[in-house]
């Protein structure tokens, strides 16, 4: 099993997803694609593909850019085009923050600013649809996972809504079998919040009022609950890029 996961920005890796697929045994090749990196050589210029390959899945991260800033980060165009060649190959597909609202944009969604940025963790409500989903059903129905963004999307056409919120209604979506949108950064570790928190010091004035004097207590609340949350989540998607996998080559 070979993932590719894309980074929008070098702070938000894989995290516990990529745990899983290592503990599965498989693989993932991080793509930083604003730059034009791959992690199996960094010093060639690599931009997004225009195929999956050999790639059994694909994982697009978050980023600090809007959806829709094309103009200003050309790479985005390609990588939606990228998420539906995935799931026109048979192959499953996560997005996570930026990479939901990609998700959205690429089957029709629209893109917007919310009026308030949403960061820290929040509580969430799944929806009777995630009751009957592989990915969901079972899983606790009112997580309270992390955010950090201020951008949201209107569903796309086709799409079934899963986990909703109370500022931000779209939180988790599911395009046929295959894409699946995470508004929330459930892959994030306990280190990559810390150097979130500690990247957005630089800019303090951002922050919603007395972020910072309680954002590592309530990482330190809430992180444990989260992790296994996102732990039986990620199985569940590997399960289903192993199952689609195995599809392809028994063909």
């Amino acid at each position: 099993m070979r993932i590719l996961t894309v980074l929008n920005n070098s702070h938000d890796p894989a995290g516990i997803f990529g745990e899983a697929i290592l503990r599965r045994g498989g693989w993932y090749d991080a793509l930083l694609a604003p730059e034009g990196r791959l992690s199996a050589n960094p010093t060639v210029g690599r931009a997004v593909p225009t195929e999956p390959g050999d790639y059994d899945g694909l994982i697009v991260l978050g980023g600090l850019m809007s959806a829709d800033e094309d103009a200003e980060h050309p790479h985005l165009v390609p990588l939606m085009e990228l998420m539906r060649g995935f799931v026109a190959a048979g192959r499953p597909v996560l997005g996570i923050c930026l990479g939901a609202q990609l998700m959205a944009r690429a089957w029709g969604g629209r893109c917007f600013r919310m009026d308030a940025p949403e960061i820290g963790f929040v509580p969430l409500a799944a929806t009777p649809a995630a009751t009957q989903d592989r990915l969901l059903a079972g899983l606790d129905p009112h997580p309270c996972l992390m955010q950090w963004h201020q951008d949201s999307f209107e569903l796309p056409p086709g799409a079934e809504l899963l986990v909703t919120g109370e500022a931000c209604r779209n939180q988790a979506f599911r395009l046929g079998e295959l894409a699946y949108g995470l508004q929330f950064h459930c892959e994030a570790t306990v280190d990559m919040l810390r150097q979130w928190a500690m990247a957005l010091a630089h800019h303090a004035e951002r922050a919603p009022a007395g972020f910072f004097a309680g954002f590592d207590a309530e990482v330190q609340r809430h992180q444990a609950a989260a992790r296994a949350w996102t732990e039986s989540l990620a199985e569940r998607w590997i399960d289903l890029v192993v199952e689609t996998r195995q599809r392809r080559l028994a063909a």
